[in-house]
């Protein structure tokens, strides 16, 4: 072959590698229509596709293309985060597990420096409440959560939640048949149950704590109920972790209240345990609210994540990782009834949790002698 040949070949071999690249076709950053065509029902309609877009777009463009996300429930949303970063691949997402106190202090140092690292917090009702008090988040309304409840967000345009832990009554089934494990918070009282639950400290901000206040708050249960639980003998530990460790290993039998993605955790490890979720009399949906940290240093990008959570392909993420999607009739974990239909605890809107809390810590201490 000649060398004239040779130099028509590679102008031509050119030409196709620059019109593929002016298509898009060319390489990962050139991802965004490709990733999203056909894909408006997954995403949330078209006017959802084109903000997200634009939002990527922009996040590329200014070269903020990492998102960092501070919560309670982050070792569990990984794969949550990869379905993400599978749709918009030039984003990053890392989450770093913090919860209640740890969480605040960190928030509370970035802005009393003014280096902020965290872009979103992703939080419990008591933690986020707090926050928006002091004034931690800006305004942003994703345009896929125009449907969500009045119960899941925050009237004020600053918060919103996209999932929510759900709670259930954790036994270890080689100390307990399944048609003999408590089967509502009611069977709890049961005598036989004396001195073999374990439960991390229902007087501190928690999943037990949020749990046991919502019971009050619902009207369903009152003190005496409490109180009845309290003559439980239950042992006291430091997390919920601990507790479900305490039911793998056998050394107890049942956690009254223990969390499901945890459950998943433990499963994935083989532990001996099974999980009921208590459906009659009302079960307990922590919401985990979602804020956009005032001075967030990848906007555009926190933006794209928190819009993407409630659309449909965020939702059924969220389920999978053992979370209550939130969004109306949106599939629930293990088969439950959506959250929207669900009998569940009665909710505190997010302006009454600072108050309601402390109300119930108060209490708590008496009931449970931990003051």
């Amino acid at each position: 072959m000649t060398s004239r040949k040779l130099l028509r070949i590679g102008a031509v071999a050119a030409a196709v590698v620059l019109a593929l690249s002016a298509c898009g076709g060319g390489g990962p950053a050139s991802d965004a229509a490709a990733n999203v065509a056909g894909s408006t029902d997954d995403l949330g309609g078209q006017a959802a596709v084109d903000t997200m877009t634009a939002l990527y777009e922009a996040a590329k463009a200014a070269g903020k293309t990492e998102v960092v996300v501070y919560g309670p429930g982050e070792n569990d949303k990984v794969d949550v985060y990869k379905a993400f970063q599978k749709r918009f691949p030039a984003i990053r997402v890392t989450g770093e597990y913090l919860v209640g106190p740890q969480l605040a202090s960190k928030i509370n140092q970035e802005f009393g420096s003014g280096k902020h690292v965290a872009d979103l917090v992703q939080g419990g009702d008591t933690t986020v409440a707090a926050q928006l008090d002091e004034q931690r988040y800006a305004k942003f309304a994703p345009v896929t959560a125009a449907t969500l409840g009045k119960e899941y967000q925050d009237p004020n345009g600053f918060v919103y939640a996209a999932s929510g832990s759900i709670m259930g009554i954790l036994y270890n089934v080689d100390r307990v048949p399944a048609p003999d494990a408590p089967k509502g918070w009611r069977d709890l009282l049961d005598p036989r149950w004396r001195g073999k639950m374990v439960l991390d400290d229902a007087t501190k901000n928690g999943a037990v704590a949020g749990t046991f206040s919502r019971m009050l708050h619902d009207g369903r249960y009152d003190e005496t109920y409490l109180a009845g639980l309290a003559g439980q003998e239950i042992h006291w530990v430091a997390s919920g972790p601990v507790a479900g460790n305490a039911v793998a290993t056998g050394e107890f039998a049942v956690a009254p209240v223990y969390p499901y993605s945890f459950y998943l955790r433990d499963k994935a490890k083989h532990a001996p345990v099974n999980l009921v979720f208590p459906v009659d009399g009302g079960n307990q949906v922590s919401p985990h609210y979602l804020g956009l940290v005032d001075g967030a240093p990848h906007p555009d990008a926190a933006k794209l994540l928190m819009t993407w959570l409630f659309t449909p392909e965020g939702q059924r993420a969220v389920a999978d990782a053992g979370y209550a999607p939130t969004m109306p009739n949106a599939p629930n974990v293990n088969g439950l009834a959506p959250l929207s239909t669900m009998d569940q605890l009665k909710p505190f809107a997010i302006a009454e949790v600072n108050a309601a809390q402390a109300a119930y810590l108060a209490k708590s201490k008496q009931i449970f002698g931990r003051g």
